[in-house]
């Protein structure tokens, strides 16, 4: 059938750009541009009566997965090719990590390029001789419903670009192809992901001197125990394959924790900041969004949009910095970032950099600490609760 004269389903109108920050992980800022421009394009395309073809939606969703993973490596993917190479030994590093819940990000990412390629390819070859399987029947419907079709399979890669530019930035190069890891993990939240799923009293924890309050108990182990997020490869321990308690190391301190005492925060200054954290956090779960970044928008004298994942000004900055050491737990700032001197996320990474301003971090993780309760792993992300009473859910 001629392009352009197919009876398709209903236009499909979305937003691809929510669900990956806008492409704010993004390293270069021309990149993030691109990246930008290519979703929107890929939008314009499902909101239009016109039929393409599947190899124009597979191109453009080739370009898309192509920038983010040569964006991730440090710009030495040299085609779209080369990536499955790079999938391939992340599917490795996150097998040998036990990582189930990277490896469901992966399947979906792959599970959405398989289909544009796998449309493509049944077009083709749909009669090409009496020995192969008739696809007819099943490309054209396809082709009726293709909106549908080719936003599931989009919609599936974008939302987990994200987690896939920061688990293979974390990969080194081992033969020009490949990867091997680094001490940072693939996926952070993978020590969540053996956490209760539902709000059970199990899931919550008993605080403990010098612990994290929104810390949850290791798996298998004494719930005084605290939770720490691991800073060397994401490696099953002795713990998690045994079930029996270990003891567990204590997290690499930044060098202001070891040597300056926590800041004392007055009780009224501790109830206006949880009403603002409570309200940022609510306000980001109702656009879908996760927690801002520590980091000043570039463009804070005029930017406007609700949807920007930096802070504007400096006490816009301290609510940012609780909400985001809430949301990432014992992980924030706690161990230097491995990644330095040519770090990719810059000033609003979650690990330690010589130039963070210590001090103020340090406050933050006292008031994270102060005002939250407890948190528990839920179906449909964190929860937690404050040590008001309130409990607001936290998108992971």
């Amino acid at each position: 059938m001629a392009t352009g004269q197919l009876a398709m389903s209903s236009m499909v109108y979305v937003d691809f750009l929510p669900n990956c920050n806008y492409g704010d992980f993004i390293q270069a800022r021309e990149a993030t541009q691109q990246l930008r421009t290519l979703l929107r394009d890929f939008r314009s395309m499902l909101s239009s009566e016109t039929w393409s073809g599947f190899g124009v939606y597979r191109s453009k969703m080739e370009m898309i997965v192509h920038l983010v993973v040569n964006d991730a490596l440090g710009g030495r993917v040299p085609g779209f090719k080369a990536v499955y190479g790079y999938l391939d030994d992340l599917s490795r590093e996150l097998r040998n990590s036990n990582d189930e819940a990277g490896k469901t990000f992966l399947r979906s990412v792959r599970w959405g390029i398989d289909g544009f390629q796998m449309f493509k390819n049944m077009d083709t070859h749909a009669q090409t001789g009496p020995s192969l399987a008739n696809h007819v029947a099943l490309v054209e419907c396809v082709k009726r419903h293709w909106n549908t079709v080719a936003y599931v399979q989009m919609e599936t890669i974008v939302c987990c670009l994200e987690w896939l530019h920061g688990s293979l930035s974390r990969l080194q190069p081992s033969d020009g192809r490949g990867a091997s890891p680094q001490r940072q993990p693939a996926f952070t939240p993978q020590v969540q992901s053996s956490l209760p799923t539902s709000p059970h009293p199990s899931a919550t924890m008993t605080r403990t001197p010098g612990a994290s309050p929104w810390s949850p108990p290791p798996a298998g182990g004494s719930s005084q125990a605290s939770w720490r997020v691991p800073t060397s490869p994401p490696m099953l321990s002795d713990q998690a394959k045994t079930g029996s308690p270990t003891k567990t190391p204590a997290p690499v301190a930044t060098t202001t924790s070891s040597v300056n005492p926590s800041p004392v925060i007055k009780a009224a200054e501790l109830k206006k900041l949880t009403t603002a954290v409570l309200k940022e956090l609510r306000r980001r779960k109702e656009l879908n969004l996760r927690p801002r970044h520590y980091a000043k928008c570039r463009n804070e004298t005029w930017c406007r949009s609700e949807t920007c994942n930096y802070a504007h000004g400096n006490e816009n900055m301290k609510i940012v910095g609780v909400a985001r050491a809430i949301a990432k737990g014992g992980i924030w700032k706690s161990s230097p970032c491995d990644k330095l001197p040519n770090c990719p996320y810059g000033a609003w990474c979650d690990f330690v950099h010589e130039d963070d301003n210590k001090e103020a971090i340090l406050w933050i993780k006292t008031a994270a600490r102060d005002i939250v309760d407890h948190t528990y792993v839920a179906e449909n992300g964190l929860s937690v609760e404050f040590t008001s009473g309130d409990t607001v859910t936290i998108l992971q």
